[in-house]
């Protein structure tokens, strides 16, 4: 998920040319991704990614690499009853399917702008969803009780 840092390098130094000309029609920021449980609805903590942008000329591109998860000191913790199904709702659509793990349980899911999976197990939930050659990593600090 880590991108040479030269990469992020030119990616600003393109945007920043010509920033009138060629000014973004869409944010190089990935939008944000939700996750809704009984309790309601919670926005994930946005991780390192790399993500593009069109532009009137063609495009630009961005990466920012943040810190890990125990690093992270509002990371979004979401309680949900042991066994619970929670939907997680991206602001794209995924172009394959997008790997996610709770703890140390990994889950492959469907390439669509809505998913689903259970919960068994407390512990750090990632999703790592990709749009073409944009990539983006989404947590969450998973605290279950009985139902």
């Amino acid at each position: 998920m880590i991108r040479i840092t030269i990469v992020a390098v030119l990616a600003a130094a393109a945007a920043a040319c010509g920033a009138g000309a060629h000014a973004p029609t869409q944010s190089t920021r990935p939008p944000d991704a939700e996750i809704v449980t009984a309790a309601g609805l919670h926005t994930l903590t946005l991780g390192s990614y790399c993500w593009s942008a069109r532009t009137k000329t063609g495009g630009v591109a961005a990466c920012a690499d943040g810190a890990g998860p125990a690093h992270i000191p509002d990371l979004r913790v979401v309680r949900v009853d042991r066994g619970a199904v929670v939907v997680v709702r991206f602001g794209f659509t995924p172009t394959e399917a997008v790997a996610a793990t709770i703890g140390k349980r990994r889950y492959r899911l469907a390439a669509a702008a809505t998913v689903r999976l259970r919960v068994d197990d407390p512990g750090l939930l990632t999703l790592d969803p990709r749009r073409g050659q944009d990539d983006v990593e989404y947590f969450a600090r998973i605290v279950t009780h009985a139902s």
